[in-house]
């Protein structure tokens, strides 16, 4: 299995996610259970959810004229996993093709993005 998406990047000048793919069971790179979890907290709650409840997620709460967001490092904003089996259904995983194929499924994706410039004609220019 290959996963791939995005996560959140903290660099204080960027303007897009860090793009990333694996091999799934990979020993580099992990999936923690809390990736893509996020947890609004209700600010009238009769009984609040300590912070620590979800340390894993990305934790929302309302301010009085803001939304205060925080995510852990690596937080994944969105994910794709694909399972490659062979026709008896046996599940193909740990061959270096795999790697190399998460390696190119990450390229994609940084190419799809095309860079800052290519994000922000896309979606962000006036008019378009």
């Amino acid at each position: 299995m290959i996963r791939y998406g995005f996560r959140a990047n903290f660099d204080k000048d960027a303007i897009l996610p860090k793009a990333f793919a694996y091999l799934v069971g990979d020993e580099e790179d992990e999936e923690e259970w809390g990736d893509e979890m996020e947890v609004f907290y209700n600010p009238w709650a009769r009984i609040p959810l300590p912070p620590e409840f979800f340390p894993d997620a990305c934790q929302h709460r309302l301010g009085s004229d803001f939304i205060d967001s925080r995510a852990r490092p690596g937080h994944s904003m969105m994910s794709v996993t694909m399972k490659f089996c062979n026709p008896e259904g046996e599940a193909y995983s740990e061959d270096e093709q795999f790697r190399i194929l998460a390696r190119a499924m990450r390229a994609r994706v940084e190419r799809q993005m095309g860079g800052a410039d290519g994000f922000v004609r896309k979606f962000m220019a006036p008019g378009q």
